[in-house]
């Protein structure tokens, strides 16, 4: 038996938009933030950290959730924490080779692919002007991460951090689908925590197989990272963001057009490079 909030509980549109632009904010300010605490551990390791201190936040003031689950919602948790995994791991490592600037455009490019995806893989109808979208889009990718010497010098960044725009695209079409069934609080807190479970995992087993070896060098920068990633990234914005989902007054057209602005401020970002720089290759 599906658990869905009662319409009386849903914040109303002006609340629900004024929480998602609160979130793109927080998110579009953490680009340049995560790139300089990859210079102080490895990208599981920073990743496990992040979820894990969001995890423990957000279930510490949410312990409710825990005496009403079911399992259709534990399902439905692991399902997003997995999506989520997979963005903020291809989005993370591909932080290590490019730059922060196309690491958010390309991100945000996740906002034209949930409507080719939902007519891909769900069966969906899509309009003439979703196409028009996909394809500007993918002009716009293209003059801005192939370079003049051909596919052959492709950044793997770029590469690495286009999946991840189609792991968050899968993402916020199951959050859309689970939110409307679910409690928009347990969802919150099992994805998270299904993150950080799956990012300890792939770090040890990293490091087990010698492809990526765990690196954590201790440093204020790194622990100011991890917890403005965390607690605010992670933690506030990810409760406020299924919390909006839940009102169906919000249009999907408020989220793309954040999704942009996110990218505009983390490109005027201080310590942002140049859309055409490029970052210098450290393995992974």
């Amino acid at each position: 038996m599906h658990r869905a909030s009662h319409s009386g509980s849903h914040p109303n549109r002006w609340q629900a938009e004024f929480a998602l632009a609160f979130c793109t904010l927080l998110w579009g300010s953490t680009f340049v933030v995560v790139k300089n605490s990859l210079d102080h551990a490895s990208v599981f390791i920073f990743l496990a950290l992040r979820f894990t201190l969001a995890g423990v936040c957000m279930a510490l003031f949410r312990r409710r959730v825990f005496r009403m689950l079911q399992r259709e919602e534990i399902f439905a948790g692991i399902r997003l924490g997995f999506f989520m995994f997979c963005g903020y791991a291809f989005q993370t490592a591909g932080l290590r080779y490019t730059t922060a600037s196309n690491s958010g455009f390309i991100t945000g490019s996740s906002v034209v692919l949930v409507p080719l995806v939902l007519a891909l893989f769900w069966g969906k109808r899509v309009t003439l002007w979703v196409y028009f979208g996909t394809i500007a889009a993918a002009a716009g990718l293209y003059f801005l991460t192939i370079p003049v010497t051909g596919v052959a010098h492709l950044n793997r960044g770029d590469v690495l951090t286009f999946f991840a725009a189609m792991s968050y695209a899968v993402h916020i079409i199951l959050v859309g689908e689970y939110a409307r069934e679910h409690s928009a609080a347990a969802l919150s807190v099992l994805q998270v925590l299904a993150c950080a479970a799956m990012a300890w995992l792939t770090a040890i087993g990293a490091h087990a197989i010698r492809w990526q070896e765990m690196q954590l060098s201790s440093n204020s920068e790194l622990w100011t990272g991890i917890a403005v990633c965390a607690v605010f990234a992670t933690a506030v914005a990810f409760s406020s963001s299924l919390a909006a989902c839940c009102t169906r007054a919000t249009g999907r057209n408020v989220s793309g057009v954040l999704e942009r602005i996110a990218c505009a401020i983390e490109c005027a970002a201080p310590g942002s490079r140049s859309v055409n720089a490029t970052a210098s290759p450290r393995s992974a």
